[in-house]
């Protein structure tokens, strides 16, 4: 083993040590406990995917649309109509999957079992995209991706009431600053533990990064399929006790 390997897999215990010694630490209320059992595996199966897809599908980030929209206008400037539509495509795909996150639960009896049924699509798509050969340019083998983290975006989107995104991390970021802040400036402890609620998700997310980073070389295009792992739980966990999630 070399010791880039070593000092990789060393980190990664430190990640799920800290992760395990914050939720330890925690004293908090029933539906916090039952919301880090959701959110901490969707926020690994998130980085999980993010590096996935660059390391496996040709450099492309396919968790959110910036760097698409930014090609897009720029496509749209060039007058590079193949450009514009290759931008195109996951820009619908993704507002497509957003809307359904609001329309689908608006249309079920019981909407609170929109979270599992999200999760079932989510496993779905996860499997078809580790059947998709190597050989299949990204830009077509991602659009999956594009679709099921719109999804997971829009229907677990917050924590103890507060936004959290389990795909990408910026706002995350910015949370963590905005609470630590606050915290200093008023001394009220609360902010502390808002704060907490960002560090996991991103140590989660960072989790997912290293463990993709790790398989990619042994598994390739099927090391997608690790993300069934983490779904699995959080499926089990929203149908035993899917009343609790219903701000999800």
């Amino acid at each position: 083993m070399s010791i880039n390997i070593y000092h990789t897999l060393a980190f990664l215990d430190m990640i799920l040590y800290t992760l395990v010694w914050l939720v330890i630490r925690m004293n908090e209320e029933q539906r916090y406990k039952h919301e880090l059992w959701i959110y901490v595996p969707l926020a690994i199966s998130g980085g999980f995917m993010e590096i996935y897809a660059f390391l496996s599908r040709d450099g492309i980030f396919a968790n959110a649309q910036t760097g698409n929209l930014a090609i897009l206008f720029k496509s749209v400037c060039a007058g590079s109509v193949l450009g514009a539509l290759y931008c195109f495509v996951p820009i619908i795909l993704y507002m497509s999957a957003i809307y359904i996150t609001m329309e689908v639960p608006a249309r079920m009896k019981n909407a609170i079992k929109w979270s599992e049924l999200c999760i079932l699509i989510e496993m779905i798509l996860i499997f078809i995209v580790g059947l998709i050969p190597e050989t299949v340019p990204g830009r077509y083998a991602v659009l999956p991706i594009f679709f099921m983290t719109a999804l997971q975006y829009n229907t677990f989107k917050s924590m103890r009431g507060q936004a959290v995104s389990t795909v990408f991390c910026t706002n995350n970021l910015r949370q963590v600053v905005i609470h630590f802040w606050r915290f200093k400036e008023n001394k009220d402890t609360q902010h502390i533990k808002y704060m907490n609620v960002y560090v996991i998700v991103l140590l989660s997310f960072g989790f997912g990064v290293m463990l993709g980073f790790l398989s990619n070389d042994r598994l390739a295009e099927k090391a997608v399929w690790i993300c069934e792992i983490f779904m699995l739980p959080v499926l089990h966990r929203l149908h035993v006790h899917g009343k609790l999630f219903v701000e999800v």
